[in-house]
């Protein structure tokens, strides 16, 4: 669960780290358009950023799903073991109740 909290840490704080780059790209692309002097180094650098952006995205969006998936089933099964052993334990008696079904062992 902390990868996961790790991986939605990260997802969350890119968001404002492109935005930045992208304003950052967009201004260094006008200034190549008004000025008409290409820096081919500067839209490698900003593409190599975006590159590096987007492999950020891709391993905490996997951190965090498939951690918060693993905790869930996790807990799905707790809880599940926990409401059989709550079911298995009652007596007898407990089972020939009318609000009390059969089939809640089997579910």
């Amino acid at each position: 669960m902390i990868l996961g909290l790790i991986g939605s840490m990260i997802y969350g704080a890119l968001f404002p780290i492109f935005s930045y780059y992208l304003c950052e790209s967009i201004v260094m692309l006008v200034t190549v358009y008004l000025t008409g002097i290409p820096n081919d180094d500067d839209v490698m650098k900003y593409f190599y950023i975006f590159v590096g952006i987007s492999y950020g995205a891709f391993i905490s969006t996997y951190l965090h799903k498939a951690f918060f998936l693993m905790s869930g089933e996790f807990l799905t099964y707790r809880v599940r073991k926990l409401s059989f052993y709550a079911i298995y334990r009652q007596d007898n008696g407990w089972f020939d109740k009318k609000r009390e079904f059969n089939w809640k062992i089997c579910s």
